[in-house]
């Protein structure tokens, strides 16, 4: 399991402290996105404080916002090497997909727990990565919800060579039973920030 930490920040300056936190022990970053309409939280805008910060690490960032296809060219002028969008807020995903591939970045699509993968099945291969939320999506710390190993099971059984990504509950417990199920990468959160020693809540994920 590649754990990739997962940063929900309200202000610049809690970005740059919470990427700085994490530096040290990890090449890849979650950078979740909120805009308040999506879902009920409102977080950086973002791609200004990614174009300005300073570090070697990579970013994929988490659109939690409607429409996301309206903003996307704010984004493909940063370092971020993969999108990923909701199946449930994107009104044009053939124009969605074109846009991030022609930029030279991967595509992500995200299932909130309640949504069913058959509403992306005519663009299942041209998706680089499927994230299931085991949480409802928008703040840390939300209760993980057991229900959707099923459907993480389901979809790795009928697409057993796409990468399957997790996001949300995390802990050294349910981390297992996602691997389990079929998950080979998680985008842990609160488990990571709230703990009193970063490199010690990595270590026993």
């Amino acid at each position: 399991m590649k754990i990739i930490p997962a940063i929900l920040a309200k202000t610049p300056e809690e970005f740059e402290t919470m990427v700085r936190e994490v530096e040290p022990y990890t090449d890849l970053v979650h950078l979740d996105i909120a805009d308040e309409g999506f879902v009920p939280n409102k977080t950086i805008d973002g791609f200004k404080e990614l174009e300005k910060i300073n570090t070697k690490l990579n970013f994929e960032v988490h659109l939690m916002v409607n429409n996301p296809e309206n903003i996307i060219d704010n984004w493909l002028n940063t370092k971020a090497s993969r999108f990923l969008v909701h199946a449930e807020a994107v009104s044009d995903f053939d124009f969605l997909i074109n846009k991030i591939n022609m930029a030279g970045r991967e595509v992500g699509c995200v299932f909130n727990p309640k949504t069913g993968f058959s509403v992306i099945d005519s663009y299942v291969h041209r998706i680089n990565v499927f994230q299931f939320m085991t949480v409802v999506p928008g703040f840390y710390g939300s209760p993980f919800l057991p229900e959707v190993l099923d459907k993480i099971r389901d979809f790795h059984i009928r697409y057993p060579d796409k990468l399957i990504q997790v996001d949300g509950g995390m802990n050294p417990e349910t981390i297992k039973l996602v691997e389990t199920s079929g998950a080979t990468s998680a985008a842990v959160g609160s488990y990571i920030f709230q703990s009193n020693n970063v490199k010690e809540a990595l270590e026993s994920l």
